[in-house]
């Protein structure tokens, strides 16, 4: 008997649904008035998803500086957050143009920096001149 070609699952973990959740609730207008966040606790009962998933999809959050952290205290909605728009893109576009060409996306090389905005960046970004920014560079591979 011949093995039927089955497509791929695509699955989405437990962890990206955390960090899409997280990332709505942060930037969701009502909420960006609240600097801190609630409990780990109260956003894995939210979730249905253990303490462990919620700190994971944190630990991504305040990688991509949408969050800081310490420990014994809230997590705190940056600067960051509270300015962005529905423009900035999070480098979703590409990455779903990778998988939309039938390559597995990787990002292997995540670097950030906190820079302060030039004039074109503060006017593109409806900010001031000067004020913080956080520039993330993410590196995408397709297939490795």
């Amino acid at each position: 008997m011949a093995l039927q070609k089955i497509p791929k699952v695509h699955k989405q973990t437990a962890v990206k649904q955390a960090i899409e959740y997280l990332k709505k609730y942060i930037l969701e207008s009502n909420n960006l008035e609240k600097s801190k966040l609630p409990s780990e606790a109260y956003f894995a009962e939210e979730l249905g998803v253990s303490r462990l998933t919620v700190r994971e999809a944190l630990t991504v959050l305040e990688n991509e500086g949408f969050i800081t952290r310490s420990q014994g205290s809230a997590s705190t909605i940056t600067t960051f957050a509270r300015k962005l728009t529905e423009k900035i893109d999070h480098a979703g576009e590409l990455k779903t143009f990778i998988k939309d060409c039938g390559y597995e996306v990787m990002i292997d090389k995540i670097t950030y920096s906190f820079e302060k905005a030039t004039k074109e960046q503060a006017e593109a970004l409806k900010i001031k001149q000067g004020d913080e920014l956080l520039v993330v560079k993410k590196r995408f591979r397709a297939d490795g």
